[in-house]
């Protein structure tokens, strides 16, 4: 089995400067920033943190209490989990709806933000969970599985509501979305289309935000959509990941969110707005690279379960070897038997052929015996016909013989006596 892989300690709940979007109320949980900045020494960047009150200000809202709970295979939008973390803690929308939600990896990041900071943040996950040209076909399995993560955690103040993205938006009130994703079809057509059909339902405060911003092939047009609308709104991009675009449409975004944008904007701030991609960058390399570690522990596992299961089969598979082996030993001598049975059988074969043939030779001969005895026993019949024949004669001549010689002898008989 694979050992446990350790989890941050989480940061105590304290309240600090920080405040609301309506800059009225506290925000809830932020990390201790220090902490962020000790982990990130390691890549160089701790020193020029601390004159950064921006990349404080994210790092603060950034969740240090474990790494996402949902990491599927699907890896893009996993290095933007820690800027999402702090992105929902500091706008803290009444309402987030993402379009394009396939796997969940993206979503449940956020919900899980909500769930842990307590956000009064409704979110709504829109998709057909039937795949597109780009992720590919798929069957509901995908949709199955996402929801049996889902809703024992999140179902209280989330809902995957599965629909086209065109059938959808009539259940949402124009003005009434706060935090919008748009990460469905990827072509040109389809994610401007996206947006100009969504734009209606966005708040004064909403943010847009679009992923997949630095992809250039496989019909990809996000970056041309981003482009183009990034010239007349404030924004701000992360290259990772494939890249995502943070879009303030709305003309009352939160006050970090125009902070955020602020950086890009300034041709003065530009190196610290590189030094926070870098930050989330790296913050977002560790996801990766736990979650590919957790995938392969359980790959291992797996392995190592299916080694035990194909052990077990290799025992069976010897014990019914040997008790084939045993089997054919036993066949090997029964036809050892029947090869002497059979030998002995075809000399008893052999001995009644030769008796057979005896037999025919005494049986041929006899019939011939009978055939002369037939013909013996039909001469004699012959002969004795004849016999009878001569017999007859002989007695229509003795009869007048013998009754002159009985005249006699009375005669001779008389004259003795006078």
């Amino acid at each position: 089995m694979s050992p446990n892989l350790p989890t941050p300690p989480t940061p105590p709940i304290s309240a600090t400067s920080l405040t609301s979007p309506d800059e009225t109320q506290p925000l809830r949980e932020p990390a201790a920033s220090q902490a962020v900045l000790d982990s990130l020494a390691g890549v160089g960047q701790a020193q020029y943190v601390h004159e950064i009150s921006v990349l404080r200000e994210w790092l603060d809202a950034t969740l240090l209490n474990g790494f996402p709970l949902r990491r599927t295979e699907i890896e893009s939008w996993q290095a933007h989990t820690p800027f999402a973390s702090a992105l929902i803690t500091l706008t803290q929308p009444a309402v987030f709806v993402e379009l394009g939600t396939h796997k969940g990896d993206s979503y449940c990041a956020i919900c899980e933000t909500v769930q842990k900071r307590a956000l009064p943040t409704q979110c709504v996950a829109v998709d057909c969970w039937q795949g597109d040209e780009h992720s590919g076909g798929y069957d509901d399995t995908v949709l199955k599985e996402l929801r049996a993560h889902h809703d024992p955690l999140y179902a209280h103040f989330s809902r995957l509501h599965q629909s086209f993205f065109d059938e959808a938006v009539a259940g949402f009130e124009d003005g009434s979305i706060d935090l919008l994703h748009i990460d469905g079809l990827h072509s040109e057509e389809a994610v401007l289309h996206d947006f100009e059909t969504w734009k209606p339902k966005l708040s004064k405060r909403a943010v847009v935000l679009f992923h997949d911003t630095q992809v250039h092939e496989n019909d990809f047009g996000v970056f041309k959509v981003w482009s183009a609308l990034s010239k007349n709104h404030p924004h701000f991009e992360f290259t990772h990941g494939n890249g995502l675009g943070v879009l303030a449409v709305g003309p009352n975004v939160p006050q970090a969110i125009k902070r955020l944008c602020a950086l890009a904007a300034s041709p003065s701030t530009q190196a610290d707005a590189q030094t926070l991609r870098n930050t989330y960058e790296a913050l977002g390399s560790s996801v990766l690279y736990q979650g590919r570690a957790q995938r392969l522990w359980r790959q291992a596992d797996e392995l190592w379960a299916r080694t035990q299961t194909a052990e077990s089969a290799l025992d069976h598979t010897k014990q019914d070897d040997r008790n084939l082996w045993n089997r054919v030993q036993k066949a090997e001598t029964d036809l050892a038997h029947f090869k002497e049975a059979h030998q002995a059988a075809w000399a008893r074969i052999a001995k009644a052929e030769e008796d057979l043939q005896v037999y025919q030779s005494a049986h041929q001969e006899a019939w011939d015996r009978i055939r002369q005895a037939e013909d013996e026993l039909t001469s004699m019949r012959e002969l004795n016909t004849q016999l009878q024949e001569r017999h007859e004669k002989l007695l229509k001549i003795a009869k007048p013989v013998l009754g002159l010689a009985r005249f006699i002898a009375r005669l001779k008989n008389n004259s003795s006596n006078p």
